[in-house]
């Protein structure tokens, strides 16, 4: 279950088997944010990334994976 909480209290809550990707988008622009290089974090039992939830083959992953 993914939970976003915002400052003024709002909860959303949506199952990991609901998603298909996250996407951040630049407020002015509207444009998709670039995700910046970063380790691949598996996570038990998700096919994607802990950190940005895109698959491990996203260009965004460095050659570096970090488990838990």
């Amino acid at each position: 279950m993914l939970v976003i909480k915002t400052v003024s209290g709002a909860e959303i809550r949506i199952p990991l088997s609901d998603l298909e990707s996250i996407t951040e988008i630049e407020p002015e622009s509207g444009e998709v944010r670039e995700i910046p290089p970063h380790p691949y974090l598996h996570r038990e039992g998700v096919n994607r990334c802990a950190a940005c939830y895109m698959p491990r083959t996203h260009p965004s992953h460095t050659d570096q994976a970090v488990h838990s």
